[in-house]
């Protein structure tokens, strides 16, 4: 999830990521409350709605990957973007320094609360050991299975991070930078640290004014709707047999499932992310004080929402109609953002003062490491 700050003329992205934030919460209640709806078994009449829903890009309002793989792209271009402006190579080791305490406030003060209300709802609380052992370490430089399952992605986030950093202090100042980005992207692309490198390629040639609002939307508007059905290839198999059908049994160029759904994944983010850096339409509409308010809560919203759909579940019961699922995934967005507002207040605003101030302090008592400091000067790394 994505944890910078988009200011200024990228507000846009503070309000991509809110819409995206809501799609990964509803991806998670339909999941939890009615996982029918992703399978298409039932030839019934509503048993046709869901299949037309799965084989349509419908599907992108209960497919949570593909808005995690474009906060990772929206990562990469952000955390690159203000350094990409200046080229103030203080830029790459403040934002290094600061990086995992950034994470380390709201996560923590998550896992305590996931604690608390696991004594509560669940018969079996979460050890305590594990609890710290996550929160300050394991959960931000390990692919494991967190005690929160959505912060599966903050390792990514973190090594991702790095990755930016680490590029931008190597290549940053030179000529023929977008080639070695371009090439470090294809050595990962089978990995979830290319997205970081292609947002980190989008910031560079952004910045430069390679990419400008269309006058023409025909050609956005194509990028943008393409874009949208690679990513809505189905990422899940049809349960009667079916491997895919609607439109996309059209443009399935394996019959290997993954191959097709990570080539069109990543082609399709690409697309879209281009179409939005490229429209003032979109943009604007990104914009609106409504959607800047959900992007602004938004990682406090992505933070706390399983735990409370966990804690829903462990009192409901079975779904049994599909009014009850409606009701409780209402339910489940109400309480989230009631939360989420006095945790982005107390908590998530507090983590990025600290996280400042102690990337500030070690700067400032030069207690960086000799390999970390940077001569802005000569643009070297001593």
């Amino acid at each position: 999830m994505q944890l910078s700050e988009p200011k200024g003329n990228l507000r846009f992205l503070d309000g991509l990521r809110g819409i995206l934030c809501l799609i990964v919460i509803f991806s998670h209640c339909v999941q939890a409350y009615w996982p029918d709806l992703r399978f298409t078994a039932d030839r019934s009449f509503f048993g046709m709605c869901e299949h037309f829903i799965a084989n349509t890009p419908l599907n992108l309002f209960y497919s949570g990957l593909p808005p995690v793989t474009l906060f990772f792209i929206m990562s990469g271009f952000v955390i690159s973007y203000k350094y990409n402006k200046t080229r103030d190579r203080k830029i790459i080791t403040n934002s290094a320094l600061k990086r995992y305490f950034r994470f380390l406030i709201p996560v923590t003060i998550s896992y305590v609360f996931m604690y608390v209300l696991s004594v509560i709802f669940f018969p079996k609380p979460i050890g305590l050991k594990r609890l710290i052992i996550q929160a300050f370490f394991k959960t931000y430089f390990f692919d494991i299975k967190t005690i929160n399952p959505i912060l599966w992605t903050i390792s990514f986030e973190v090594m991702g991070s790095f990755l930016v950093f680490a590029l931008l202090a190597l290549f940053g100042d030179q000529k023929n930078r977008l080639f070695f980005y371009f090439i470090v992207m294809l050595f990962f692309i089978k990995e979830q640290y290319c997205f970081f490198v292609f947002g980190l390629m989008m910031s560079d040639i952004y910045v430069s004014g390679g990419i400008r609002k269309a006058t023409n939307g025909i050609l956005n508007y194509s990028l943008f709707a393409l874009g949208l059905i690679l990513i809505s290839y189905p990422i899940h198999y049809d349960m009667d047999g079916d491997f895919v059908d609607g439109m996309y049994k059209y443009i399935t160029f394996s019959k290997n499932w993954d191959l097709n759904y990570a080539v069109f994944l990543r082609i399709g983010c690409f697309l879209f992310f281009i179409s939005v850096l490229r429209s003032g339409l979109i943009q604007g509409i990104l914009e609106r004080k409504v959607i800047l308010f959900i992007g602004k809560i938004s990682f406090s919203l992505y933070v706390l929402h399983f735990m409370i759909l966990e804690c829903i579940l462990a009192k409901m019961g079975n779904v049994v109609f599909f009014r009850d699922f409606i009701f409780y995934s209402i339910l489940t967005f109400a309480i989230t953002i009631v939360v989420a507002i006095p945790f982005e207040i107390y908590v998530d605003r507090q983590g990025i003062r600290i996280s400042n101030r102690i990337a500030n302090f070690l700067m400032e008592a030069k207690l960086v490491p000799n390999f970390m400091r940077i001569n802005s000067v000569n643009n070297k790394i001593t």
